[in-house]
């Protein structure tokens, strides 16, 4: 599938995007937003619209979107400077596999920044949790 970003910080250069006149590609995790157009490709072709195949809305997902190198790193990050579109925008044609209720949602780890897919947990793994925690409440009151 593809990712298309728009980046309010940025305006390409040549074929490469560039700083802005006066702005700080770093600052730009500080005083940007970040829109993220999601666009589903099918195997029919490199640019035919249509559902991934093999994925798996109840199955979690992590894709590396961009990548400090040279020792640099990144700061300022906040996940909710990020706007992910998953219907129709700015040219992309949408994500259109079932969610299932799960989301997007842009992460940090070290020098990545990450593209994660988040399912929505199943309720038999919500009362397997629930369980454990009142199995190990009552061996706790037990106990004194």
């Amino acid at each position: 599938f593809a990712v298309v970003m728009r980046l309010d910080e940025f305006a390409p250069v040549g074929g490469r995007a560039t700083p802005a006149a006066g702005s700080d590609p770093v600052g730009g995790f500080v005083s940007g937003r970040f829109d993220i157009n999601l666009w589903s490709l099918s195997a029919v072709g490199s640019d035919v619209d249509g559902d991934i195949v093999n994925f798996a809305n109840n199955q979690s997902y992590s894709w590396t979107i961009a990548r400090v190198t040279g020792g640099g790193s990144i700061l300022g990050f906040a996940a909710d400077l990020f706007t992910i579109n998953v219907s129709a925008a700015n040219g992309a044609s949408g994500f259109s596999n079932s969610l299932g209720g799960g989301s997007f949602s842009v992460q940090q780890s070290g020098s990545d920044l990450n593209l994660v897919f988040a399912p929505v947990p199943e309720p038999g793994s919500l009362a397997v949790i629930a369980a454990a925690a009142a199995a190990a409440w009552t061996l706790r009151r037990r106990s004194r």
